[in-house]
């Protein structure tokens, strides 16, 4: 069964503001949401379980494939639906 799992993950801006202290979470293949106000850390973390940013502690494990679509995306006018979602 598809899993990820964070064990206390660390991360702090290049500024030092810290985001993330000791995190403990694991997901399974159900669905899940991430609420919270701008600026809390929502993209980040989904950055760190992508492997786009590596924590400052702890580690991220991920047991199957992980596929992210960004709010925001800058198109090639080449690329295709399938280009953008890595597969």
């Amino acid at each position: 069964m598809p899993s990820i799992t964070l064990s206390q993950v660390g991360w702090a801006t290049p500024t030092s503001r810290v985001l993330f202290s000791n995190l403990s979470l694991s997901f399974t293949c159900q669905r899940a949401g991430l609420v919270g106000r701008n600026g809390v850390g929502k993209s980040t973390l989904l950055k760190l379980i992508a492997g786009e940013l590596h924590p400052t502690s702890g580690g991220v494990s991920v047991d199957g494939r992980i596929g992210m679509l960004r709010q925001i995306v800058q198109v090639d006018e080449a690329e295709t639906v399938a280009d953008l979602n890595g597969t």
